[in-house]
C-alpha cells in the first residue's frame, strides 16, 4: 500500500514537472507608454501567466514626427521626451503592481533601426541581449513566442545581430494594413511608421514564422469608456491601472480600439480567429506570412471580462492595515501611470511637533501647484522648514496659519497630469483654503481616519511623490497607531 501511494505522488509530482517544463515560453515587446491599450493588453497577458511561461517584457519606443513637431504627446510633454524610458516605466509598475517583477524587464532600444533615409543597422540594448540569451537556452525542440505591440525595431535588431535565432522563434506583430479581399498592403500605420526600416527588415526574412495582426482585423474590437469605468474596479490595484491610464492617457476619448490587446486575445485564443496566408508586398522579398483576418468579438469580449471578474475575486484584496512600528506609504494621487518627475520624498513631522503654518507654491499662472513649505515647531522649541515638491520659480500663495494643538492629518484637491489644487486638513475638522486652479478630473482626499472609538488610527509623518517643475503626484506618509 504505502508502495502503492509513493508511486502515485511519482506520477502525481512527475506530471506536474513534465507540464511546467512545456509551458509555452512567451515574450511581450510593448510601447506601454504610446497610448492605453498596452496597459490593457499586457495585464490580460499576465493573468495567462498559469498556462504560459511569460519570461519577458521588454520596453519600445514609439518615436514619432509629432514629437518633435507639438508640445504634447496624450499627457506627455514632448521637450526633452524618452518614449523608451516612459514605456519601461510603465512596464515596471504594472510588473511592481501584479507581484510579477521576477519577470525579466529589460530596455528596448532608444531610435529606429538604420537612419531616417533607410538601413538595416541594428540597435542593440539590454532587451536584445537578453532576448538572444533567452534563445539560446532553450531546449533543441523548443521555441520561443514572441509577441510585438509596438515599434519592432527589438526584435528585428535581434534577428539583424543573429540570424540562426529565426528558427527558434514565433513571432506576432500588432502593426500595417492589409486588405484580404483586395490582397493589398499598406504600411500606411503608426507602428510600422515608427520604425519603417524594421518592418521592411522583417518582411525580408525567409524562413521567419510570422503571424500579423492588421489595423482592419482590430478596427471592430472597440471599448466604450462609460462601461469600461464602470466594470473596473478601483479597489483593485490592477483594474485601477487600467481605469487610470485611460482617465490620464485619451480622457476625452468615448470609445477606444484596443488594438494591442486584439493581439494578445488572437494569441491566447486561437479558436476564435480566422488566419490567411499573404504574399508579403511587393517592395519586400516575396514569401508568405500569416494574417490574422478576422476575429471573435463575442469570445474576445467575453474572455477579457471575465476574466478581470475571474481574477478580481481570486485577488486577496490587502487590509490596508498597514503593521505597527512600520513606516506606511499611502496611496498617491496625481500622475501616477508613466510618471515623468523625479520622486520627492519628504518626512519630519514627529510626535509632538506643532505645524505653525503652511505656505502653497504655485505656478505663475496660479492654476497649478508646485509645492509647499511646512513650518514646524519642534518640541526642543526650535524651528524646521520642511520643502515638499519644486518651490522653485512660482508664486507664493499667503501663509495659512494653523491653530495651536491642531494636528494636520490629510489633503483633499482636484488632479489630472498634476496636482491642480490643495488644501490641507486639520484634526478638530477644521481646512485650509483651497490653492491652486480649477482644472483637475479627479477629486482626491487623503486623510488618516479615526477607530471606532473616534481615536486617529496613525500619525502624520510627511509626504511621497513625484515632481517636473509641478508637483506631479502626492500621497501621505505615517505611522499607524493600531
Amino acid at each position: 500500500m504505502i508502495m502503492k501511494n509513493l508511486l502515485i505522488l511519482f506520477f502525481v509530482f512527475f506530471s506536474i514537472s513534465l507540464y511546467a517544463q512545456h509551458k509555452q515560453k512567451v515574450w511581450l515587446d510593448a510601447d506601454t507608454g504610446n497610448e492605453m491599450d498596452d496597459v490593457y493588453a499586457i495585464i490580460r497577458l499576465l493573468w495567462a501567466k498559469d498556462e504560459l511561461d511569460i519570461v519577458g517584457l521588454s520596453s519600445a519606443h514609439f518615436n514619432n514626427a509629432d514629437l518633435l513637431s507639438f508640445e504634447k504627446w496624450n499627457q506627455y510633454t514632448t521637450l526633452g521626451i524618452k518614449p523608451v524610458q516612459i514605456s519601461q516605466r510603465l512596464n515596471e509598475e504594472i510588473l511592481q503592481t501584479m507581484g510579477l517583477t521576477n519577470i525579466a524587464h529589460p530596455l528596448g532600444a532608444d531610435r529606429q533601426m538604420g537612419r531616417a533615409w533607410g538601413g538595416f543597422e541594428p540597435r542593440p540594448s539590454p532587451a536584445t541581449e537578453m532576448l538572444l540569451t533567452t534563445i539560446k537556452s532553450l531546449p533543441a525542440n523548443e521555441k520561443l513566442d514572441i509577441l510585438t505591440i509596438g515599434a519592432s525595431t527589438n526584435i528585428a535588431s535581434l534577428i539583424a545581430i543573429d540570424s540562426t535565432i529565426k528558427s527558434k522563434i514565433r513571432l506576432f506583430s500588432m502593426g500595417g494594413r492589409y486588405d484580404v479581399g483586395r490582397k493589398v498592403w499598406s504600411k500606411n500605420e503608426f507602428n510600422v511608421r515608427c520604425d519603417l526600416n524594421a518592418f521592411d527588415f522583417l518582411l525580408n526574412q525567409t524562413g521567419l514564422d510570422w503571424t500579423i495582426i492588421p489595423v482592419e482585423t482590430c478596427v471592430p474590437y472597440q471599448f466604450d469608456r462609460a462601461q469600461t469605468y464602470a466594470k473596473l474596479d478601483d479597489r483593485n490595484a490592477t483594474e485601477q491601472l487600467m481605469e487610470k491610464r485611460w482617465i490620464e492617457t485619451n480622457p476625452e476619448d468615448k470609445t477606444r480600439i484596443l488594438w494591442d490587446l486584439a493581439l494578445v486575445q488572437a494569441y491566447l485564443l486561437p479558436k476564435n480567429v480566422a488566419i490567411v496566408e499573404a504574399m508579403t508586398p511587393s517592395d519586400n522579398h516575396q514569401h508568405t506570412v500569416k494574417i490574422y483576418s478576422k476575429i471573435d468579438l463575442k469570445a474576445f469580449y467575453d474572455d477579457f471580462w471575465g476574466m478581470v471578474v475571474q481574477k478580481r475575486n481570486n485577488f486577496q484584496m490587502p487590509s490596508h492595515k498597514p503593521k505597527l512600528g512600520e513606516v506606511h506609504y499611502g496611496n498617491k494621487v496625481g500622475g501616477l501611470i508613466g510618471q515623468e518627475g523625479a520622486t520627492n520624498e519628504v518626512i519630519g513631522i514627529e510626535e509632538n511637533d506643532q505645524i505653525q503654518q503652511i505656505k502653497v507654491c504655485l505656478t505663475k499662472t496660479l492654476d497649478v501647484v508646485k509645492g509647499f513649505e511646512l513650518e514646524v515647531l519642534k518640541k526642543d522649541g526650535k524651528i524646521q522648514k520642511l520643502y515638499f515638491g519644486n518651490t522653485t520659480d512660482g508664486i507664493w500663495q499667503a501663509p495659512y496659519k494653523v491653530k495651536k494643538g491642531v494636528s494636520l492629518i490629510g489633503i483633499s484637491g482636484a488632479s489630472g497630469w498634476y496636482i491642480d489644487s490643495i488644501s490641507f486638513l486639520f484634526s478638530d475638522g477644521s481646512k485650509s483654503p483651497t490653492y491652486g486652479g480649477k482644472g483637475g478630473d479627479n477629486d482626491y482626499k487623503l486623510q488618516i481616519t479615526k477607530n471606532d472609538k473616534g481615536q486617529f488610527r496613525g500619525r502624520l509623518m510627511g509626504f511621497w511623490g513625484s515632481m517636473t517643475d509641478k508637483l506631479e503626484s502626492i500621497g501621505l506618509v505615517f505611522f499607524p497607531l493600531e
